[in-house]
């Protein structure tokens, strides 16, 4: 007989993290808990990278090496979880400290006024970020925009370039703002039912 063995998707709440001061000891009764969560995990997933930063990245590996099958692989990467996988588009919101695409800069310096705990969680979740990205695949079609929406591709490919959006493209995405007099009550319906 098999045995499932668990993927978990993160959130970073499931590190049981304070985002205020992630590198935080993370109690005996938080970690009983997060010892459990990780006992038979294999894949960890970690959506919306931009978001994470490098000292939050940081703390989630070193408690998962603390905790991970019972912190029976405490020096091995991620406590020896098998697959860690990261998604995300560097391109969208960055994380509040510095984050993923710091994590490549070939001289980044922490800021002094840090405390030290959170400049060596920064220096972990460098080098995790540099180790997610041993195997990249990317992503060149976009699953949201519908195949005939050239103008709205268009934008998208200019928002990650250097030269950025025309003028002509920003007023077309300014016209479909909700407070636009000339959007269509079906439009502003559409938008407000299918916007996240």
């Amino acid at each position: 007989m098999y045995q499932c063995f668990p993927t978990l998707f993160i959130s970073f709440s499931t590190f049981l993290l304070d985002w205020r001061q992630p590198w935080k000891d993370l109690g005996s009764d938080r970690l009983e808990i997060f010892e459990k969560k990780l006992l038979r995990t294999l894949v960890l997933i970690i959506d919306e990278r931009s978001l994470v930063s490098m000292e939050l990245l940081g703390c989630a590996k070193h408690n998962a090496q603390t905790c991970a099958h019972g912190g029976t692989n405490r020096t091995t990467p991620w406590g020896g979880i098998a697959i860690v996988l990261a998604f995300g588009d560097d391109h969208q919101l960055p994380s509040i400290n510095p984050g993923a695409p710091m994590a490549i800069v070939k001289v980044y310096k922490p800021s002094p006024k840090r405390s030290s705990q959170s400049i060596v969680k920064e220096n972990i979740g460098r080098e995790a970020f540099i180790m997610l990205t041993d195997h990249i695949k990317e992503l060149t079609v976009s699953k949201r925009i519908s195949s005939d929406a050239n103008d709205l591709k268009n934008i998208t490919s200019a928002l990650r370039t250097e030269e950025g959006l025309e003028q002509n493209q920003v007023d077309q995405l300014l016209t479909l703002r909700l407070d636009n007099p000339k959007l269509s009550q079906e439009r502003k319906e559409y938008v407000e039912d299918k916007a996240m």
